[in-house]
């Protein structure tokens, strides 16, 4: 009788221990698979598709507005308007974009070209050549606000 219930208390173990919501129990991502960075960040907890509208600073004119729609597939589209008095020049890249590791981030390649953005609530935030955000009086500029 005694050996039942030990082979019956280690069956009770193991089947509590197995039923976790554990790592190992799921599948491994699969190859070209993106893995998501673990908690919440922009990518997992903001509505961050949609178009993203702003001018931003120019040194030879008097500002680029610029309109970056985010699709889910992560592709992108971006059309930037050079403003010269009352001539103005169009510029439209399309493309795919990619994630930063911590989630937070996209970057939107075009040629040798490389632009970082932060994605906040209903804003893609530009940043500089390092990654971190523009400072002084102009920082505000290089905001895009989202439609």
């Amino acid at each position: 009788m005694k050996l039942h219930n030990i082979t019956s208390l280690m069956l009770a173990a193991f089947l509590i221990g197995s039923c976790g919501d554990n790592d190992h129990n799921k599948p491994a991502p699969q190859a070209g698979e993106e893995q998501l960075p673990p908690g919440d960040n922009s990518r997992t907890s903001l509505d961050w598709t949609g178009k993203y509208e702003g001018t931003i600073p120019c040194a030879d004119c008097e500002g680029i507005q610029t309109v970056i729609t985010l699709n889910p597939d992560h592709t992108y589209k971006k059309v930037s308007t050079y403003i010269k008095g009352e001539k103005k020049d169009t510029f439209v890249e399309a493309g795919g974009f990619k994630w930063t590791t911590d989630g937070g981030n996209i970057i939107i390649s075009s040629g040798n070209e490389k632009h970082l953005y932060k994605v906040g609530e209903n804003r893609l935030i530009m940043l500089d050549m390092e990654g971190k955000e523009i400072t002084g009086p102009l920082a505000d500029k290089y905001i895009l606000l989202k439609e």
